[in-house]
């Protein structure tokens, strides 16, 4: 559905690798939730990470 409007689609509090596989399914591209990381502060983000430019 997002397709037709141009916007990117992302997948929000992802817990399972069950979830992950459903939403390849359902051809959702992008996600993100505890499966693939705990919050962490800012101040424990890797390095090159907060270095990045946004290009």
């Amino acid at each position: 559905m997002t397709r037709g409007f141009k916007v990117e689609l992302v997948a929000e509090g992802i817990e399972t690798q069950e979830q992950v596989d459903l939403l390849n399914q359902l051809g959702c591209p992008r996600g993100q939730g505890f499966l693939f990381s705990k919050p962490m502060a800012y101040q424990d983000w890797p390095t090159d990470l907060v270095n990045m430019k946004q290009s």
